[in-house]
């Protein structure tokens, strides 16, 4: 009895004990929304209003005070991840995670983003330098506010302290983040990998316009054509690259005129389509101060807003997702004539790690072999292409030629930026590297305007045929699905005489047609009624293919034969030519492949028959029936039922929500941190969809996974002086192990997996409904 007594006694106390750990950390963890905080730095007092997702809202007597505020605030709520992106940029995560983040330091230092920086730093203007400054004092004030016992959980877990921040992790985060998105040579690797394995006819149709790559360009090494051919091929070159970044990465937008809206104001919708992970990529925000009155997306770690409103326009980048990197053979008697640099690589538990980088002339060598190499070229590398010196312009444009203006000073990545503003006005411009030659295609108009009674709406990336050959000279993925269809929902409205409302913008926004969903149940029809081996099973299924409206909704169980049916039929086609690793490699990375599905449906072209097909109907019912086979595998079905309620497409198409740049962790500690995020999520849509998601493929048919979608969306009336709407997937607040983070987590979530967005405040009556709490920021010498 007593022995039972003790043990009792015992396991209370354990409870007690993790009850009051959980209590702690919740404590010490939950983000300081009330009250007064006395900050060194300051020159007056900033007063910050919080709703209930978190958003702040700053208001500041000077823009010096509104920068450091917003670097403070960002800073309580984001700090572990801006100091993860930081050093992902800097090549700096070995110094916490050790050997396991190596291979990725290595590729920041040789690419140099680190370098990059800090020469970019030393050529910008005053006024940036000094708006940056004051932002590093925000950040630095919150770091030496909390002190090293009081930090986010995660430094204490991890044993180390952030060090202050700098000018130049701003602008490091900014090169990395353009990388990232602009990252396209793995590509060329993709490309010369099924150029060799089927030739370059068959690379030609699999990626149709999309140029070729630069594969053994060497003119300046003095080969000949002989020791050319014996170079290695890219894709071994470089298996010894880390994990690349994410193809999937873009934008949707679009703008309408006032004419065409309900409201009498014209209006902008925007998705930012970036990794699923916990926390978001993208942080949300409210400045005011005398000058300037801006709401809108910014990323942690990078003062005011990249997309958002201010009182006079609205704005949205979309990228242009195109060839804007490629690799260069080089042999090593050009190795003699590049600038060198040593990159001392510290890491945890073990010792540092010279990395030996040499910049040729195309750029700098990322892999070597023997006597030869592959030179990444990116017109990154030079340090005039930045994107900082826009943002503030950008931010307090008033009209379109000041809009224009600010993005003269933009030099980054190549972006269609929408516009919008209050005196009615809609309007696109190219920014950026090659925007000149871009512009050409692009330009509905001298001043940039779109010819409102002619159109009245401009969908980024929607051109016409004309406008698209151009656009794929310089590689760019126009005329998308998405753009198209967009394109097509506005021209409907617009020739219909129909207002649009915001409500329209949000059905656009949740579209999820699939696109060659009546030309492949056309093709399987035809296929059907010319081949007599189909069972009772096929022809089930094919009918309720028929009466499907093709929404790829996530309870569709036609989704799930659709999608099954799609990419068994391009396995099929390809496998025997370029095998099934590297077919699967292709629907993983190249995002039109259902463009060269939808050649196969409408050419039936004889030469993508396996050897036992003798005919293209035979051939699809063949991919349908397997396509089938692989649902009843999935889904432990014995035979089709009148309804299949566990056959639905969200329990195919999952997304697994991720730590943030969890591929550079370690890990066992992601096995860690995972247990704590919402688990994986069933969602609608694919990669062709408005609503994308996009999804890899593994070497099973029923098999998908997202890895990105609109992590971000917004939409602006800008009749609206009150307010506009947004929706993120998870909420403001990424402390770890905060009740804040958990509540936020599962309403935006909810949210955002629903279509149904928060209304941010823009005015001092919407602000007052709102905000639910008050936090004001003193000097400590007041």
């Amino acid at each position: 009895m007593k022995l039972h007594t003790a043990i009792n006694f015992v396991c209370l106390l354990i409870i007690a004990a993790l009850i009051a750990l959980a209590v702690h950390i919740n404590y010490r963890e939950t983000l300081v929304e009330d009250g007064q905080i006395q900050l060194s730095g300051l020159h007056s007092p900033v007063q910050i209003y919080f709703d209930k997702p978190a958003v702040p809202y700053i208001q500041a007597r000077s823009q010096e005070d509104l920068v450091f505020a917003q670097g403070f605030v960002t800073a309580s709520e984001r700090l572990f991840q801006m100091d993860m992106l930081r050093r992902v940029a800097r090549g700096q995560m070995a110094e916490i995670f050790g050997g396991s983040s190596l291979a990725n330091d290595r590729l920041a230092r040789i690419i140099g983003f680190k370098r990059l920086a800090e020469s970019e730093y030393s050529v910008l203007s005053l006024p940036t330098k000094q708006w940056l400054r004051a932002y590093c004092k925000g950040v630095n004030a919150y770091i030496s506010q909390r002190g090293s016992k009081t930090l986010p959980l995660e430094f204490i877990m991890l044993g180390y302290k952030p060090r202050a921040w700098q000018p130049e992790d701003t602008l490091a985060i900014l090169k990395y983040l353009q990388y990232a998105s602009d990252e396209c040579w793995q590509l060329d690797v993709l490309q010369n990998s099924i150029k060799e394995k089927g030739g370059i006819q068959l690379a030609r149709q699999m990626f149709g316009q999309w140029p070729q790559p630069r594969q053994l360009i060497s003119n300046s090494s003095g080969m000949s054509c002989a020791e050319i051919a014996k170079l290695p091929d890219l894709n071994r070159l470089t298996r010894v690259l880390p994990p690349p970044a994410e193809l999937a990465w873009g934008s949707n937008g679009w703008v309408i005129s006032n004419k065409l809206s309900r409201s009498g104001g014209c209006l902008l919708a925007c998705d930012k389509h970036t990794m699923l992970t916990f926390p978001d990529l993208f942080f949300l925000c409210s400045l005011r101060c005398p000058l300037v009155h801006v709401a809108g997306l910014t990323i942690p770690g990078v003062p005011g807003i990249l997309i958002g409103r201010n009182e006079h326009i609205a704005w949205a980048p979309v990228s242009l997702k195109g060839r804007w990197q490629d690799l260069y053979y080089t042999g090593s008697q050009e190795w003699a004539k590049a600038k060198e640099f040593e990159e001392e690589i510290s890491q945890r538990f073990a010792s540092n790690v010279i990395e030996k980088v040499l910049v040729t002339r195309h750029g700098p060598l990322l892999v070597r072999a023997d006597d030869t190499g592959a030179a990444l070229n990116w017109y990154g590398f030079n340090v005039g292409n930045n994107i900082i010196e826009s943002i503030w312009d950008l931010n307090n444009a008033k009209n379109f030629v000041e809009f224009q203006s600010a993005l003269q000073k933009y030099k980054g990545s190549p972006q269609t930026f929408l516009y919008t503003d209050t005196a009615g006005n809609i309007g696109n411009q190219i920014a950026g590297y090659q925007a000149k030659q871009l512009s050409l295609a692009t330009a509905d108009s001298a001043d940039g305007h779109a010819d409102e009674n002619q159109l009245g709406y401009i969908v980024a990336n929607a051109q016409s045929s004309e406008v698209s050959a151009k656009l794929s000279s310089f590689g760019v993925l126009s005329n998308n699905w998405a753009a198209i269809r967009a394109g097509s929902f506005l021209k409907a409205h617009q020739q219909s005489g129909q207002k649009l409302r915001l409500e329209d913008m949000i059905t656009l926004q949740s579209d999820v047609k699939a696109p060659l969903s009546e030309l492949a149940i056309k093709s399987l029809r035809t296929a059907l009624q010319n081949t007599r081996s189909i069972d009772q099973y096929q022809k089930q299924a094919f009918a309720m293919l028929s009466d499907w409206d093709g929404q790829l909704k996530d309870n569709s169980f036609c989704a799930c034969f659709y999608e099954s049916f799609l990419t068994e039929l391009t396995k099929q086609a390809l496998k025997e030519k370029i095998g099934l690793s590297l077919t699967c490699d292709y629907i993983n990375k190249w995002p039109r492949w259902s463009e060269f599905t939808r050649q196969l449906f409408e050419k039936q072209p004889g030469q993508f028959l396996p050897l036992a097909q003798h005919d293209f109907s035979s051939f699809l019912v063949g991919c349908f029936s397997q396509s089938l086979q692989n649902l009843r595998l999935a889904f432990h079905m014995q035979q089709m039922p009148g309804i299949l309620p566990g056959c639905q497409w969200k329990y195919m198409h999952k997304a697994d929500i991720w730590a943030n740049l969890a591929k550079f962790i370690p890990p066992a500690i992601v096995n860690i941190i995972n247990p704590l995020l919402p688990a994986a999520i069933g969602l609608g849509g694919d990669q062709d969809c408005v609503n994308a998601c996009n999804y890899f493929l593994t070497n099973k048919s029923f098999q998908y996974n997202c890895n990105s979608g609109p992590t971000a969306r917004l939409i602006i009336d800008m009749a609206d002086n009150d307010k506009f709407y947004q929706a993120l997937t998870f909420g403001q607040c990424a402390h770890l192990f905060s009740g804040d983070r958990i509540n936020q987590t599962n309403n935006q979530l909810d949210l955002w997996r629903n279509m149904k967005f928060h209304a941010v405040a823009f005015s001092d009556k919407e602000l007052d409904i709102l905000a639910g709490h008050h936090l004001t920021l003193v000097s400590d010498n007041q």
